[in-house]
């Protein structure tokens, strides 16, 4: 009796141990497809944003007017993507700062630090 009580314990632990290796490391994989996706649409943001204000500008409109249209464009067009509740919007700010000032700064006279500050209000 005591031997099959011990056999019992010990698939009993080997099941629990399994089933917390299995499901824990699948969290990780969910967490790390998650941010994947997040950085991506971040990305994808970005790039559509920086593209909308250089050629904004690029057609005459004042750098303000063309950060409207951009910012009323891209959302219009993000607005129903998956994930987009969670996306950090300082994050989106750093990214369109960067790509902004790589496309169309030179042209502007704008140096990173500057588009930020004039970008996030500041």
């Amino acid at each position: 009796m005591i031997k099959l009580r011990n056999v019992f314990f010990s698939v009993f632990s080997l099941s629990i141990f399994v089933f917390f290796v299995v499901f824990s490391s699948f969290d990780l994989e969910v967490k790390a497809l998650s941010i994947k996706q997040n950085d991506e649409l971040v990305g994808r943001i970005a790039k559509d944003f920086s593209k909308k204000f250089c050629n904004g500008v690029a057609f005459g409109l004042s750098q303000e007017s063309a950060v409207n249209f951009a910012m009323k464009e891209n959302i219009a067009i993000f607005k129903n993507k998956k994930g987009i509740e969670s996306i950090d919007a300082k994050e989106i700010s750093e990214k369109v700062s960067t790509l902004v000032v790589d496309k169309c700064g030179y042209p502007l006279n704008l140096s990173g630090d500057e588009w930020g500050q004039y970008f996030l209000g500041g």
